[in-house]
């Protein structure tokens, strides 16, 4: 008997933490982990791209995770590395949580928090997206529903610190409290409207520059203790290309990295309904 048909079943290895994926004796592929989370407990549900190698006899894929065992939920610790993007104000450090029914406290631990900063650069339009601190919910915890985007996937709410221009090229310098709005998003799915989101509340906000920390605290309908949470820091820079960092919690899971690269450089813009729109970098 062809040795071959006795593995038509892929086999699911846990070792040292890390999950493989076996599709062919001799040939195991690891799927993309996601670092600074602690193990869950939740289900895992694999995706498949196009094939990797096609034979006669077989065909391993190139795995993309749609849930994987790490959890990134309230109350866990999400870590991140240092200097993987320039500006020390956007360079996030850590996040961590807590959970008081439905409202949500966030800490981003940053590499530098100024005492101020300038707002209103020169070279941003009107209502353009200059600053933001977000934290992104997946209330279900289910990467298919909410936003679809690239590393919003499967966000229905996020709490931010967000500054949007409204008098360009008037370059000021501010504290962080003092040049920002602070609210709760919710995730808007009408047809024709690219990662649209409405304000459902207001937040608050809480930055020290001693302890380089940003708090965001906010209510977040829905939420649970198995949420998952992501975060992205972001900046327009311009005269170059826009700035982000992002938590390896986000859910961009699908076969083009190229949607996530951009979802991570992309900024919003705001609506005079008082909605805003992701807009392309």
């Amino acid at each position: 008997m062809n040795t071959r048909l006795l593995v038509v079943a892929a086999v699911m290895l846990v070792f040292a933490g890390s999950v493989w994926l076996v599709a062919d004796a001799g040939a195991a592929v690891q799927p993309t982990t996601q670092a600074g989370c602690a193990l869950g407990q939740s289900p895992m549900r694999l995706q498949y791209s196009e094939p990797l190698t096609a034979t006669s006899g077989y065909t391993s894929y190139v795995p993309l995770v749609e849930h994987t065992i790490i959890s990134c939920t309230p109350g866990t610790p999400i870590a991140d590395v240092a200097f993987d993007v320039s500006p020390a104000y956007i360079d996030v450090l850590s996040l961590d949580s807590n959970l008081a029914g439905q409202t949500l406290l966030a800490t981003f631990h940053i590499r530098d928090v100024p005492p101020q900063l300038v707002f209103n650069r020169v070279g941003i339009a009107e209502h353009y997206l200059e600053y933001s601190w977000e934290v992104l919910v997946d209330v279900d915890n289910n990467p298919q529903t909410g936003d679809q985007f690239g590393i919003y996937r499967g966000t229905e709410y996020f709490v931010a610190a967000m500054h949007f221009v409204f008098t360009p090229n008037a370059s000021t310098a501010l504290p962080i409290p003092n040049g920002v709005q602070v609210n709760v998003w919710q995730f808007d799915p009408s047809p024709g409207c690219s990662s649209c989101y409405r304000s459902v509340s207001g937040a608050s906000l809480a930055v020290d520059s001693q302890a380089d920390t940003l708090s965001l605290s906010g209510t977040i309908p829905g939420i649970q203790a198995n949420s998952r949470l992501s975060f992205r820091a972001y900046d327009y820079n311009p005269g170059g290309a826009h700035l982000s960092d992002t938590s390896t919690c986000s859910a961009a899971l699908t076969s083009s990295s190229g949607v996530a690269a951009q979802a991570e450089a992309s900024g919003f813009k705001l609506g005079d309904d008082g909605s805003i729109q992701r807009v392309s970098p």
